[in-house]
C-alpha cells in the first residue's frame, strides 16, 4: 500500500491485463527510486477503494474482458479525480486512443512502444502533462471537431468561461487558428489571443491541443456523473522509436 507521509516519490499503481504483465511492469518502475509501485491487476477495483494514486497505469482488457479498463478509468475518475490515467493499449488504433482521451486518460501507452519510456510516461503525466504520439494527437483532433465542447464547468456546476470564451473554445476545437477565428467572430486577432491568453490561464494549461483534451475530459466526466446519479452507482465489471512518444508540450505550442 502507498506511504502517505513520504511525497518524495510519485505513488504508482497498475491493473494490467494479466499477473505475468503487471509484475514485469512492476518490476520495471521500481527500477525507478522516485516510483513506489503497487500491482493491483489480482483485483484492479482495488484502485477505487485503496488511498489515492497520482497515476495509474490501467490496461484496456482486464480479466480477460475487452474493454473493462474503460470502465474502470471512469470508476477512478469519480471516486479519485486526482489521479491521473495512463491508458496501456495492444494497439494504437484510432478508436481505442480517442476512446481512452475521451474517458479522461491523460495519457496512452501502447505495447508495442519501448517500455524503456515508461517511467518518463510516468513521471510526465504526474507532472500535468499529456503523454501522447503526434499521430495520437491528431486522431484526438479528427475525432472531436465534428462534435467539441463548448461549455466547461467547475465541480459545482458553474461556468469556467465567459460566452465569448466559450465560443473560442469551440473554433479552437475545431482546428481553427487565431485568425481564422478572428475573422469568424469579427474581433481582431490580438483580441482572440488575450482570449485564447485569458483561457489557459483560468484552466491552467499551456496550448491548444491540452485545450481540446480538458474539454473532453470534462465533457466525459459530465456525462459520468449524470450516469451514476441516475443508476445509483457502477457497475462492476504504433511507434518504434523514442523520437514518436514526447510530453504534449514538447509537440505543440499555442499561436
Amino acid at each position: 500500500m502507498p506511504s502517505p507521509q513520504n511525497h518524495s516519490v510519485v505513488r504508482v499503481a497498475i491493473a494490467e491485463s494479466s499477473r505475468m504483465f503487471g509484475q514485469m511492469l512492476a518490476q520495471l518502475l521500481r527500477r525507478d527510486k522516485q516510483l513506489e509501485v503497487t500491482d493491483t491487476t489480482p483485483e484492479p477495483l482495488l484502485l477505487t477503494s485503496a488511498p489515492p494514486y497520482d497515476v495509474a497505469l490501467i490496461s484496456a482488457v482486464l480479466q480477460n474482458v475487452p474493454q473493462a479498463g474503460f470502465e474502470l478509468l471512469e470508476a477512478l475518475r469519480l471516486y479519485s479525480p486526482g489521479t491521473r490515467v495512463v491508458m496501456l493499449l495492444d494497439s494504437a488504433g484510432h478508436d481505442l486512443v480517442t476512446e481512452a482521451f475521451r474517458k479522461g486518460s491523460s495519457g496512452v501507452f501502447c505495447r508495442c512502444d519501448p517500455l524503456k519510456l515508461l517511467p518518463k510516461c510516468v513521471h510526465t503525466v504526474h507532472a500535468g502533462q499529456i503523454w501522447a504520439s503526434a499521430q495520437q494527437i491528431e486522431f484526438v483532433f479528427k475525432a472531436f471537431a465534428d462534435a467539441p465542447v463548448t461549455r466547461l464547468v467547475s465541480a459545482d456546476g458553474e461556468d469556467l468561461l465567459s460566452a465569448r470564451e466559450q465560443q473560442v473554445v469551440r473554433l479552437v476545437a475545431e482546428g481553427l487558428n487565431n485568425r481564422e477565428i478572428a475573422k469568424q467572430l469579427h474581433l481582431s486577432e490580438h483580441t482572440v489571443k488575450n482570449y485564447v491568453f485569458h483561457i489557459f490561464n483560468k484552466l491552467g494549461i499551456s496550448n491548444r491541443v491540452e485545450l481540446v483534451l480538458y474539454s473532453v475530459s470534462q465533457r466525459a466526466s459530465s456525462k459520468l456523473k449524470a450516469e451514476y446519479l441516475q443508476t445509483g452507482g457502477l457497475s462492476a465489471s504504433n511507434q518504434s522509436d523514442e523520437k514518436g512518444l514526447v510530453p504534449l508540450s514538447d509537440l505543440l505550442q499555442s499561436d
